[in-house]
């Protein structure tokens, strides 16, 4: 949640987008994933990856992908049947709660420090 809260900043401060109704910022879940390139274009990103264009292409896809990875935690929309960090599911007949499942190829992803390094990073240029 605290990587989607930090996109909807950037974008409610640099976007026309709409704050509320359909594809609202701050009625709809999702945009982490979205927010990386932007932030990964920024100014100050940009002077710290200078001279290292390819490295940063590859950072980009990187978390690209871990963010793509922590939106799936939270699947948005009615699908009652995929696994849910926040709320339960139905597998069959029976009810999974979040607490029961291991969440394991999202947290393969998820062992990296990077990504916390760069909500860190977009938090304090904010």
């Amino acid at each position: 949640m605290a990587c989607e809260k930090v996109a909807k900043a950037y974008r409610c401060r640099k976007t026309d987008a709409p704050l509320f109704g359909e594809g609202g910022l701050l009625t709809n879940h999702g945009g982490f994933e979205k927010f990386i390139p932007l932030f990964m274009s920024s100014p100050q990103v940009k002077r710290r990856y200078q001279g290292r264009s390819e490295q940063l292409q590859r950072e980009i896809l990187t978390m690209r992908r871990i963010a793509g990875a922590i939106e799936k935690l939270a699947p948005v929309g009615k699908k009652d049947d995929l696994p849910n960090a926040e709320y339960p599911w139905r597998r069959g007949a029976e009810v999974c709660a979040p607490a029961q499942h291991s969440f394991a190829e999202t947290m393969k992803l998820l062992s990296s420090t990077a990504i916390l390094k760069l909500v860190k990073s977009a938090i304090d240029e904010f």
